[in-house]
């Protein structure tokens, strides 16, 4: 297990400049606000700056973190007022831009304030934000590194590289998230009181893993059908937790679903229970390999795209680790 960086530490006494990355767009935006002015009255002598996202995607906030992490130092604090998307997007800006970015950079701890949706990250490193103050967080937390999943995808026309803090994943769950994330269903789903949201995702859910289509990979000189496949870098995934590996374990658990289960058409959340069985998929430190035969939907941290067929795709654990603020790792 790794070893935190920081034991034992006062972090109130640690960071003299806070930069925020803030998504006013993002599900929990005035949770995030609310945080924002919570994180300045706890340090009112302190430098907080406020830097919004943009909303014309990840290659314009890579930049954007990018430029901002020219003045990164040891004092410095990266807070992220938005969902874990956020931070996969900061991740790639340290550590797939590894020419433009400093190794300095690369160590500044990072603290998501449970602004997304799922808040995987957030969740796995402090836990349930209700009842939780900034204050308890830098008086207990400890600076923590994380190996973060490493993915690399080639193709005829080049080589793209992402960074995962959380999970990779290929098929059915992707599917559904580029369901979610139809404007139709995102202006439908974040007017609704949270009861009324859950009920809406999950009708949206069902019916998407219904018509979720199953692709094929190629690995080696063997086709393999695929409905779902994933690899997961701690215990949580989209709201569901227990999952069998750990945040802080130099390792990662990959599990794949050849074709629709039964239990799948019922919930996400009964698919994702197959997963939690440890007798189910295996928990590992090596690469991974495979070809995709047909285009299919990959999600990184939440984020949703579609791949051609014919890519080549890479997964790794990152040689170099991110810092996050923890009280519940170490």
């Amino acid at each position: 297990m790794a070893e935190s960086l920081i034991a034992g530490d006062n972090l109130l006494l640690k960071f003299d400049k806070f930069v925020i990355f803030y998504n006013p767009l993002s599900t929990n935006s005035r949770r995030s606000r609310k945080r924002i002015t919570e994180l300045k009255e706890l340090f009112p002598s302190k430098d907080v700056q406020i830097i919004e996202t943009s909303p014309d995607g990840l290659a314009a906030n890579k930049k954007l973190v990018a430029r901002a992490a020219k003045k990164f130092d040891q004092q410095t604090l990266v807070c992220i007022a938005a969902g874990d998307g956020t931070v996969s997007a900061v991740l790639d800006a340290l550590f797939a831009n590894d020419s433009t970015v400093s190794d300095q950079a690369k160590k500044v701890p990072i603290l998501p304030l449970w602004g997304g949706n799922a808040n995987d990250l957030a969740y796995m490193i402090n836990g349930r934000p209700k009842g939780l103050s900034l204050k308890n967080i830098f008086e207990k937390g400890q600076i923590v590194p994380i190996y973060p999943l490493t993915i690399k995808l080639s193709s005829n026309e080049g080589t793209d590289k992402r960074i995962a803090a959380c999970y990779v994943s290929f098929g059915a769950s992707a599917y559904v998230a580029s369901q979610l994330d139809l404007p139709r269903h995102r202006r439908m789903t974040t007017r609704l009181l949270p009861g009324a949201r859950l009920v809406a995702e999950f009708l949206i859910t069902t019916r998407s893993l219904i018509k979720a289509p199953a692709f094929t990979i190629s690995t080696g000189h063997s086709q393999e059908p695929v409905y779902e496949r994933i690899f997961i870098n701690g215990s949580r995934i989209a709201k569901i937790d227990r999952l069998p590996s750990r945040l802080n374990e130099k390792a990662f658990y990959e599990a794949t679903l050849e074709r629709k289960h039964p239990k799948s058409l019922i919930s996400l959340l009964s698919a994702l229970k197959i997963l939690r069985n440890r007798t189910y998929g295996e928990i590992t430190e090596k690469d991974r390999s495979f070809s995709l035969n047909d285009d299919t939907w990959a999600q990184v941290d939440g984020e949703v795209m579609k791949l051609p067929k014919n890519m080549k795709v890479e997964i790794s654990l990152s040689e170099t680790p991110f810092y996050v603020v923890s009280t519940k790792l170490g």
